[in-house]
């Protein structure tokens, strides 16, 4: 029961001295354990205490662990870059070039997805059809201008175009993070692109007609359609919750807590620290038949199999197009805008809102507490798209 892998998985993913108040440990077992460890009491409850104890005291030793090889790995990188083997490496910037500071020091620093890695591999490529195969400390001012030039001819002045000039910039960043490269050799540190201003259009939310448009959808009543694409759409407008923090939830992350049904958003990893959350599930989304889907859906699996964030908003962007929805400011993410909106009229609390969304933390004890949450479902209750959705039907057999 002690040992679990998700438990392990979660204490692992903590910085190491975040765990060792009891109202702490009482927390780690409220968020991410098992319905029999929340269930424990007394000499119970302190047994798992201790035990919890020395497998976290266990993954911060395998987090020094974890430093030391990459201080290792850093050294090891460094005589790599010398110019001749076992020479002291006085000029740490010597033969780095882009491709090799992407290769060596940018792909390793980060997990990133596959798409991103060979969009910004295409990157380093068409930088050095520009500018030539030269050595980081060895590109001007002039190069780094060529580039942005580039950049602003190809794409114009807009997100692509920085999103292509800067990514150029973050391998050079790395490389000094990395101790590879002092700042002072980077010439073109001062040519810089402006970012384009954040477009306003996804704040709008959804309009009445679009709401009807995408509820109207063949997803929504065919019962042959996969139950991800109801669930995740009804979900996402319901609860305000990103589509990434939906689509990734596992089954154990739905639970009865102080009374009332809940989701447990992000329990593993999410964009910011306020992201992991537990709400409540509003009677809008149990009515739709939630229990029914709940029902089929294996205890140790994921909640919506075959599917993740990004698999799911490229679905969803697709389905978008295929029923005739163009405006910018009506994909699934807008839905996180129109329920700060509608939160808002109700006269919700912005602590409440702010919570419901993952936009900012409140304090632990009105973060768990049964009070907390009530307030929360009172006004998720209340919420009115405006529109009716088709309650599910479950596929028969």
């Amino acid at each position: 029961m002690v040992a679990t892998r998700e438990n392990a998985k979660s204490l692992s993913g903590l910085p190491p001295g975040e765990l060792y108040s009891r109202s702490d440990w009482d927390r780690f077992i409220d968020q991410s354990g098992s319905d029999e460890m929340r269930a424990l009491a007394g000499p119970d409850r302190e047994f798992l205490v201790e035990h919890l104890f020395y497998l976290y005291a266990f993954t911060e030793a395998a987090n020094a662990e974890l430093t030391r090889q990459q201080y290792e790995k850093r050294n090891e990188l460094l005589t790599r870059l010398s110019r001749s083997v076992g020479e002291p490496v006085r000029d740490p910037g010597s033969g780095l070039t882009m491709m090799r500071a992407y290769d060596e020091v940018w792909v390793p620093a980060a997990k990133r997805p596959v798409n991103t890695l060979r969009e910004v591999r295409k990157y380093v490529a068409d930088f050095i059809a520009l500018n030539g195969d030269h050595e980081i400390e060895q590109l001007t001012r002039e190069h780094w201008a060529n580039w942005r030039a580039d950049c602003l001819t190809k794409h114009g002045p807009g997100a692509t175009a920085f999103k292509r000039f800067s990514m150029l910039k973050t391998i050079v960043n790395e490389s000094i993070k990395a101790g590879l490269l002092e700042r002072r050799n980077h010439a073109g540190q001062d040519v810089v692109m402006r970012k384009p201003p954040r477009s306003d259009l996804r704040n709008e939310g959804w309009h009445a007609d679009e709401l009807d448009t995408m509820f109207s959808a063949d997803v929504f009543l065919d019962p042959r359609a996969d139950p991800a694409d109801y669930w995740i759409h009804v979900i996402c407008a319901l609860t305000g919750a990103r589509v990434s923090e939906v689509a990734d939830m596992k089954r154990v992350d739905v639970s009865e807590r102080w009374g009332m049904w809940t989701f447990f958003l992000a329990r593993v990893r999410g964009k910011t620290k306020e992201s992991r959350r537990i709400i409540p599930i509003p009677e809008t989304i149990t009515s739709l038949g939630w229990l029914d889907y709940l029902g089929t859906i294996p205890k140790d699996g994921p909640l919506f199999p075959g599917n993740n964030g990004r698999s799911f908003s490229t679905a969803a962007g697709r389905l978008r197009k295929r029923i005739g929805l163009k405006r910018d400011g009506c994909d699934i993410h807008a839905f996180r805008h129109h329920m700060k909106t509608l939160l808002g009229d109700l006269g919700c609390p912005d602590r409440v809102n702010n919570y419901i969304t993952g936009h900012a933390a409140v304090g632990e004890g009105g973060r768990y507490g049964k009070t907390f949450q009530e307030t929360a479902l009172r006004y998720l209750n209340r919420i009115d798209l405006g529109v009716t959705i088709p309650r599910w039907t479950q596929p028969r057999s």
